[in-house]
């Protein structure tokens, strides 16, 4: 049952393979643009110009990946919400196994002491051996 949960699901291979392939484009398109760039202009100065205009949107990702990390903080408070209730419920029913062993313990030893004393009242009641008496 362990190894069943340990697979990884469809969906979780589809979003690495995902993640995988987003990351391979943007480092493809970064060096891309590098090269692009290099052709394009020939100073410094004018790369350096034309770099500048893109200011804004670096500011406008940086926030971006600001509220990505606030998103991904609030999901995983959820989650640990979420695993904190299981884990009480889980703590309930070992609690409850617990009781259910003591109990089916208590009746075992009943069991037993009672298979004990009429095994040893059937010894002395049917035994032949033990019937006979030694009179003086």
């Amino acid at each position: 049952m362990m190894k069943e949960n340990m697979k990884p699901k469809p969906s979780d291979s589809i979003s690495i393979s995902l993640i995988v392939f987003i990351f391979s484009c943007v480092l493809i398109l970064w060096v891309l643009t590098l090269i692009i760039i290099s052709v394009l202009f020939d100073t410094p100065q004018d790369r350096g110009l034309f770099g500048d205009m893109f200011g804004s949107v670096n500011a406008l990702f940086s926030g971006l990946a600001f509220a990505g990390v606030i998103v991904a903080l609030i999901l995983q408070k959820k989650e640990l919400s979420l695993q904190r209730a299981e884990l009480e419920q889980t703590r309930e029913e070992l609690k409850g196994q617990k009781e259910q062993l003591q109990l089916q313990n208590i009746n075992l030893s009943k069991q037993n002491f009672e298979n004990t004393f009429f095994m040893v009242f059937a010894i002395i009641l049917y035994d032949p051996v033990t019937s006979i008496s030694i009179s003086a």
